[in-house]
């Protein structure tokens, strides 16, 4: 229906009955007068577009009281009768046979009928049901794709562009010949500050908190819920945070695209906001609170990887600082070759950086490569960051530079005294009032191992 002013006479035509009442109101009248003594089930397909004259359903209701009605819709009606029933895409998961894998199937052989899903393309075809979420209509417009391309090329294309999910038959409605036409006329519905808001959302890579949506996006509670409302956003009520599926965030991200000066400025605002994130946690991992800032971390780090990519073409200094802080991040969980990469990324510019974050840039890069490995290279690099340490009189990163050439001399050197040099040298930074004792404590360490090494316990111990 194009209007809701159609209801009534539409309601009455699917239960055959002929009205007599020439005007609204009292058609109205006419329609409820005839399901009063009536037990029936009246079913309301796709209800959004008509939510302002859905009270008739609450009439219905209370004037039938045996008659009871299924709606649809991507909205909530929000009738007090109202029993809400989510329904998500159907299950997926990684095995070759599920019930998203199977309407994909049974839909494609429409076309293919020779189209199996086995061990070859079972990993692809999964690999789609993730990027639709299962949804059976664009499983369906997907699986009407098969005949001019593979289910690895469909679900490269799916992931970069919503308009490969289309359908060209004759016998489906409009509204459902493809994938962005149902998402535009969802968006269409949204009041302009909540298409804004919507639109800045799709910045964030994964989920994102209540909190982290105000920064970032502006989004206030009222507008968050508005967006639930139009089943835009799902929520982990256990985690407290918000997630966009990839699909919509593919939507919410062409229509930001639409805005430029408003992407701008939400790309400059989600990357801020993560960087001072990274920085509080870098600061905090060389304290007492490893454990919580991990977890922390973890839980942001699609995040975070979308702020570095966003920055590193643009903002020299800033993503130098952002790599800085998750250093002790990366190397306690272990991301040692991710970081190295960004490091790798990160170093043609070092002579635009401010010499203390390119001196920290050069000694993280060092130990990465240390932790690779590539012994060589971090002896190179941790000398090269030396003076910069030096001229800085950055107490901290020389004691860090020394415990990096005291590692990396116990492997390069079968005279263990070249270690115990290197890091005495270091003793005179590790050892002043003002150097973080995060460092002075990995350089005490590593001096204590390559005493313990020489026999010296006694003057290891006392390290």
């Amino acid at each position: 229906l194009e209007s809701a002013e159609r209801l009534v006479p539409a309601i009455a035509q699917a239960l055959h009955l002929p009205l007599q009442a020439t005007d609204e109101q009292a058609a109205r009248k006419e329609l409820l007068d005839y399901l009063k003594p009536k037990q029936l089930l009246l079913v309301l397909d796709n209800c959004e577009h008509l939510l302002d004259g859905m009270t008739l359903a609450g009439e219905l209701l209370e004037a039938a009281p045996h008659a009871q009605i299924l709606a649809t819709s991507r909205e909530r009606l929000r009738l007090r009768a109202e029993y809400v029933f989510p329904l998500p895409g159907l299950p997926y998961d990684d095995r070759p046979v599920h019930p998203s894998a199977q309407l994909f199937q049974g839909t494609a052989q429409r076309i293919i009928p020779e189209f199996e899903i086995s061990e070859l393309n079972s990993t692809h075809v999964n690999r789609l049901c993730r990027l639709v979420d299962g949804i059976p209509l664009a499983l369906e417009l997907a699986a009407g794709a098969m005949d001019r391309t593979s289910a690895a090329s469909l679900a490269d294309e799916i992931e970069h562009s919503l308009d490969t999910l289309v359908s060209d038959l004759r016998d489906i409605p409009a509204r459902h010949r493809s994938l962005r036409v149902v998402l535009d006329s969802t968006w269409n519905r949204l009041q302009p500050q909540t298409r804004h808001v919507f639109a800045a959302l799709s910045a964030f890579r994964g989920s994102f908190s209540p909190d982290t949506a105000w920064e970032v996006a502006g989004a206030s509670p009222e507008l968050l819920e508005q967006m639930m409302a139009h089943s835009l956003l799902e929520f982990d009520r256990e985690a407290d945070r918000y997630e966009l599926h990839e699909m919509l965030r593919q939507f919410a991200d062409q229509k930001l695209g639409e805005m430029p000066e408003h992407k701008d400025d939400i790309s400059r605002r989600h990357f801020t906001y993560y960087a001072d994130l990274a920085q509080r946690g870098g600061a905090a991992m060389r304290g007492g609170d490893q454990v919580d800032w991990i977890a922390s971390l973890q839980l942001e780090e699609e995040n975070i990887r979308k702020a570095i990519n966003w920055a590193v073409d643009s903002d020299n200094e800033a993503v130098a600082r952002l790599v800085v802080s998750l250093h002790v991040f990366w190397h306690t969980t272990g991301r040692i070759q991710e970081a190295a990469r960004y490091y790798a990324r990160i170093m043609p510019q070092l002579d635009h950086l401010s010499p203390n974050i390119g001196a920290w840039l050069l000694a993280d890069h060092a130990e990465m490569l240390l932790e690779l490995g590539r012994t060589k290279e971090c002896v190179l690099l941790a000398s090269k960051a030396l003076p910069m340490f030096r001229e800085t009189t950055d107490g901290a990163g020389a004691t860090y530079v020394y415990f990096l050439l005291s590692r990396a001399a116990r492997r390069l050197s079968e005279d263990i005294d070249i270690s115990v040099q290197l890091a005495d040298a270091g003793l005179q930074y590790a050892l002043a009032p003002e150097t973080d004792t995060f460092y002075a404590s990995l350089l005490l360490e590593s001096l204590s191992d390559s005493l313990i090494r020489s026999g010296r316990n006694d003057e290891a111990n006392a390290r």
